[in-house]
């Protein structure tokens, strides 16, 4: 087994020369990455990867959910453990719903990467022929960034991103929500705070036409068993969404979802009462930009 550093840590030691904050991770990370799949967008797989020693470095690759498994899959990983091939059994076994290659123990040579800065370790598995063990070998560049920024932040950082609202909702999807933000054995955890979705043609003057959503994660170092996120749809925000051009416009719901955000944390509940006048007159509040807030 070799100990090895991540090329996230190469790459603080690099932009550390600018900002030697960098090495205990960022604060917050504001992003808009590629969002799509295979079939959209330029070229068919654009927005996928599958090169498999990229793969293999995140956990999204080298995790399965038991419930995504087969009949036979279960029975013979319940042969293994000595217990039904039931994904209840399985996981009272496992003390998890996921299985990685350690479960099959059919692996021959380990890699750890570790940031020791940032306080994490990752295991990665190879056959004997140094091919990496995957039970993912395909996915979306936009779900693999979800992770990557949870490995770049320091714990209590926190990531604001926009997001293919598919992931959030689509069935076939529901194992890449419970793995992110549900998951306790996984090397960096996270903690949803907020899903604000966005109308339809949010990005139409760029081009994209996917339905998306703005994504606010925090990484923790603990899950709790059960908890409460935000959750707003903005049917305006500033622009007129069937325009090619983005022409202004004053109707605005962003506003409004900040303070009914504000209000929902227990913290400055008294822009709410003068948002909502406002906004119920103007379909906007002034504040929005006569002011700015770091959102917490």
């Amino acid at each position: 087994m070799t100990e090895l550093p991540p090329i996230i840590y190469l790459m603080k030691k690099i932009w550390s020369r600018h900002n030697n904050e960098v090495r205990r991770g960022f604060d917050l990370i504001l992003t808009n990455p590629p969002m799509g799949r295979a079939g959209r967008g330029r070229g068919r797989g654009e927005l996928l990867i599958d090169d498999r020693y990229i793969l293999v470095q995140y956990a999204l690759a080298q995790n399965m959910w038991l419930r995504d498994m087969g009949r036979r899959e279960l029975q013979e990983l319940a042969k293994k453990l000595g217990t039904n091939a039931n994904p209840e059994k399985i996981a009272d076994k496992l003390g998890r719903e996921w299985i990685t290659p350690e479960d099959y123990g059919n692996y021959v040579y380990k890699l750890i990467l570790k940031d020791p800065e940032l306080g994490w370790n990752y295991i990665i598995y190879y056959d004997s022929n140094l091919e990496p063990i995957l039970f993912h070998d395909r996915l979306p560049i936009q779900v693999v960034l979800l992770e990557q920024f949870l490995r770049i932040i320091r714990l209590g950082g926190k990531v604001f991103t926009v997001i293919d609202v598919g992931v959030l909702n689509n069935p076939g999807d529901e194992w890449i929500r419970r793995l992110l933000f549900t998951a306790r054995h996984t090397p960096v955890k996270a903690k949803l705070k907020a899903v604000i979705e966005l109308p339809h043609g949010a990005f139409y003057y760029t081009g994209a036409g996917t339905k998306t959503a703005l994504l606010f994660y925090e990484r923790v170092n603990e899950i709790p068993d059960d908890y409460e996120f935000f959750v707003a749809l903005a049917e305006y925000i500033g622009y007129d969404t069937h325009s090619k051009n983005a022409e202004p416009i004053k109707e605005n719901d962003l506003p409004l979802i900040i303070t009914e955000y504000f209000k929902w944390i227990r913290r400055k509940s008294d822009y709410y009462e003068k948002c909502l006048e406002e906004w119920k007159k103007e379909r906007t509040c002034s504040w929005w930009i006569q002011e700015f807030e770091v959102i917490e």
